[in-house]
């Protein structure tokens, strides 16, 4: 399962942000069909059911979740940490950053 983790929280969120939780085809963590950069310090939870966020805990597939965040374009290796390669090759695919 592939979860895109900002290395660092350094962006200001700039809206509100509510979405259902879940995978793409790829097994990449989506929040209403997005790929999602999850907040530094979010991981897989042990039985690879959802994700931990900091400051909102563990929250399962298929759950409905509100933060704030943004639309972010094309995020850079030093931005993210990507394991399983979802951060895609093309310049023109759209991320949501989420913040809990």
């Amino acid at each position: 399962m592939g979860l895109i983790v900002r290395v660092a929280d350094s962006l200001v969120p700039q809206a509100r942000i509510r979405g259902v939780l879940d995978l793409n085809a790829d097994g990449c963590v989506t929040l209403d069909g997005l790929l999602l950069i999850a907040p530094a310090g979010s991981e897989v939870l042990d039985d690879t059911s959802g994700i931990a966020f900091p400051g909102l805990g563990p929250v399962r597939f298929g759950t409905t979740i509100e933060g704030s965040g943004g639309i972010a374009q094309s995020p850079t290796d030093a931005d993210v940490t990507d394991p399983l390669g979802c951060v895609s090759a093309d310049p023109d695919d759209a991320y949501l950053i989420f913040y809990p």
